[in-house]
């Protein structure tokens, strides 16, 4: 289950992402905080969780908003998980280790000039937590890809 899923609403979406409006990127976390003389609450901005980008997006006319870790692409740096910012131990940027993962470069503008990574475990996890889909063409290879990985892993292993 993805981290959005438990405070945002589930929106039925069939199609690209790249037919949806953009609202802004959100680089802080919101909090609300109350003040005695204030029968209102008022949010304050908070620093932001490293490596953590908060985005908006509307889709089928709602705004959703869509939470994704990026793994730094310096070579060798530890690959993190984009839905929930674990860091997989032993598994670097740069190698062999990335075939097991389904990897985008959100490069969409929303984050400025500035393009990220995101590791996810399956394309099916990127379509859930992106309400998009991804061509079959691309899942095939990613899973023929993930095969052979697999394979190499193994006749290292027991060589």
């Amino acid at each position: 289950m993805s981290v959005h899923s438990q405070s945002q609403p589930s929106f039925e979406f069939e199609g690209s992402i790249a037919g949806s409006d953009f609202i802004y990127n959100d680089l802080y976390s919101e909090g609300s905080v109350s003040h005695p003389s204030y029968s209102r609450s008022i949010h304050k901005r908070q620093p932001r969780v490293p490596y953590q980008h908060v985005l908006k997006r509307v889709i089928n006319g709602k705004t959703a908003r869509i939470t994704v870790f990026e793994t730094n692409l310096t070579l060798h740096s530890t690959i993190r998980n984009a839905i929930t910012g674990t860091i997989y131990p032993g598994l670097r940027v740069g190698t062999r280790d990335e075939h097991q993962f389904f990897s985008v470069v959100l490069a969409t503008g929303e984050l400025g000039q500035n393009s990220v990574a995101l590791f996810f475990e399956t394309p099916e996890q990127y379509e859930r937590h992106f309400y998009t889909t991804v061509n079959q063409t691309v899942k095939s290879e990613w899973k023929k890809r993930q095969e052979t990985y697999s394979r190499r892993k193994q006749t290292n292993t027991v060589a």
